[in-house]
């Protein structure tokens, strides 16, 4: 509870740094974190879920009994970890990864976060993937708050958009709505590893045989 609560106060420093430094334009904010004990909506494996921008372009809160977390709540509905997050925008926007306060941040579920952007369709794609020791960016650099594991069989995530800076159509006014798909690892991704490992042994042991 104390390593929760440590993580919720790193991210809130972490969105109010970026909330201070931003310029006109799109400086936008996106962060997921552990969210306990809301449990509802429940989302699936590559199934998309949506996230929705306020008039703002930012996000609503979402109180829950064990606290209030900086956004939407949602629950893993599955019996496998989730080991990455992608989220995509719907209404065209600008570049929302080219500005010096963006930020994007995997909180305390993915050690990274990576934007990019289609200039052609105005679509924004944000995917949070990676395990290990993770942080939270602040004012003065990352903190270290635990170990990024996935999102977890029936544990709840949130996902913050800040406070603003989510506004797309044609004139820039549009609440931004977000398509989240969450995904595990392919299950041939260890066979191949292992067939591989496999037949490089094999290659070496026949190596072997014919220098003898």
């Amino acid at each position: 509870m104390k390593r929760l609560g440590l993580l919720l106060a790193l991210i809130c420093v972490g969105l109010c740094f970026a909330s201070a430094a931003k310029a006109s334009g799109i400086d936008p904010t996106m962060v997921v974190g552990d969210a306990g004990g809301c449990g509802t909506p429940t989302v699936g494996i590559g199934v998309p879920f949506n996230i929705f921008a306020n008039s703002f372009g930012g996000g609503n809160s979402t109180q829950c009994p064990t606290g209030t977390f900086p956004g939407p709540v949602f629950q893993n509905g599955t019996s496998s970890t989730f080991t990455s997050l992608t989220v995509t925008t719907t209404i065209p926007i600008g570049n929302p990864c080219i500005s010096t306060n963006s930020f994007f941040s995997g909180g305390n579920l993915f050690t990274t976060s990576v934007c990019s952007y289609n200039s052609d369709t105005q679509v924004a794609t944000i995917m949070f993937s990676g395990i290990g020791p993770c942080g939270v960016p602040g004012n003065t650099g990352i903190a270290i708050v635990s170990t990024c594991s996935g999102i977890a069989p029936g544990a709840d995530f949130f996902v913050s958009l800040g406070t603003s800076g989510w506004l797309g159509g044609s004139g820039g006014t549009t609440p931004e709505i977000f398509s989240g798909v969450a995904t595990v690892p392919e299950p041939a991704s260890p066979i191949l590893l292992g067939s591989g490992l496999g037949l490089l042994g094999l290659l070496r042991h026949s190596r072997e045989r014919a220098a003898a």
